[in-house]
């Protein structure tokens, strides 16, 4: 890893305005990842900006706003990107590297560098004439890249930071169940030295009482199609993809299942599915049939203009074969 933070600081360095972009929907390893670099980028004296697709009041909960509201932190917005934009600009994507996903795809038309940090499985649909491209699906997230490049450059950064940092690790890895190795570890490790607390982190992951109580309904609809195999298919009712996950994830607490998909509507000509695994099996394998992709232990898809039943018997159909 070092030949890479070594590339990435050099890159850096070499120009004068960064913008930090992640996917839609920041979640909190985008987030934390972001923040991170954000923190490492600043210290090399650059005008630095994260992107983020609606106002940060929105997309973040009322801990983390709390959190962060004091923190100088330059968020920057569809009407605001362009002051960034020149010919000295690097725009740093993280935690994705499909156009489709990012929280501005005119950005990448707008900014002659790039850079790219991804730890999702490397589609046919990625970002292309990028200046250096990083894609490790080995990592946990990219909150774990970039603690160790934190260490790696002997920075410090505030525990705040830290704090979200580690939070996204534990999501990602659904509390270090999966996609966990000792390096995972270690990056947590680090975050924790430096001020991260696990008690906020805690309290960052908790969810809204009635949010539970249906996810663990929807739960309540998942079936055994074989042995070591649950299949979930929801209700017409819409959900968002952070409820597939959390219900897939769900599953495969439960005991003797191996493999978990969750089946459901994103809205009323798309349906989702998530898939789990507890290392046995290659779900993202699974996924790409339904043109979808991820890690071998979770993985998902959307499908256009099919119905959920119909997408059900489509994944039975595959799984028998």
């Amino acid at each position: 890893m070092i030949e890479v933070f070594n590339k990435i600081t050099e890159v850096i360095k070499s120009h004068d305005k960064v913008i930090i972009m992640a996917h839609r929907h920041i979640d909190y390893d985008a987030l934390g990842s972001a923040l991170g670099l954000y923190e490492i980028v600043k210290s090399f004296n650059k005008d630095c900006g994260i992107y983020v697709d609606s106002d940060i009041k929105e997309i973040l909960n009322a801990k983390l706003f709390d959190l962060i509201a004091d923190m100088d932190i330059n968020f920057i917005y569809r009407n605001t990107y362009n002051k960034f934009c020149d010919s000295n600009t690097l725009l740093i994507i993280v935690d994705t590297h499909k156009e489709e996903m990012l929280a501005n795809k005119e950005i990448v038309k707008h900014v002659k560098n790039t850079i790219i940090i991804d730890h999702h499985i490397k589609s046919n649909e990625y970002i292309k004439d990028v200046l250096f491209s990083y894609i490790d699906s080995n990592l946990s997230s990219i909150n774990e890249f970039v603690a160790f490049y934190l260490k790696y450059l002997n920075k410090k950064i505030d525990p705040v930071i830290a704090t979200i940092m580690l939070t996204g690790i534990e999501l990602d890895t659904n509390d270090f169940h999966s996609k966990t190795t000792p390096n995972t570890f270690m990056a947590a490790s680090f975050l924790t030295s430096i001020g991260a607390d696990t008690y906020t982190t805690l309290e960052l992951m908790k969810e809204d009482k009635e949010l539970t109580i249906r996810r663990n309904n929807y739960l309540s609809k998942s079936y055994l199609y074989k042995p070591g195999i649950m299949i979930c298919p929801l209700d017409e009712h819409l959900v968002t993809t952070k409820d597939l996950a959390i219900i897939s994830d769900m599953q495969l607490r439960l005991t003797d299942i191996e493999l978990g998909f969750v089946i459901g509507y994103l809205n009323k000509k798309k349906v989702g599915i998530s898939a789990r695994s507890n290392g046995k099996y290659d779900v993202s394998k699974i996924m790409e049939f339904f043109n979808g992709g991820g890690h071998a232990t979770e993985a998902a898809a959307q499908i256009e203009g099919k119905t959920i039943v119909e997408v059900e018997e489509l994944l039975k159909d595959l799984l028998k074969r």
